[in-house]
């Protein structure tokens, strides 16, 4: 039987562009070498507008998984 996952994107509030930014924070995790996101804020910029904005998230089709 396949599975179905929900998926979503954000887009701007002013264009509904997908080309959007938001500020977080990561920390570097030194045994996986990688950064991690340990802080996400409401801050956002589209990169179309070139204005701060507000995110909209819009659901997307499922991914079928099999």
């Amino acid at each position: 039987m396949a599975q179905t996952r929900k998926r979503v994107t954000y887009v701007c509030k002013s264009c509904g562009s997908t080309n959007v930014i938001s500020d977080t924070s990561a920390e570097w995790d030194v045994p996986t070498q990688k950064w991690i996101v340990v802080g996400h804020y409401d801050a956002a910029e589209c990169l179309r507008c070139e204005q701060e904005t507000h995110l909209i998230e819009v659901e997307l089709a499922p991914l079928r998984l099999f």
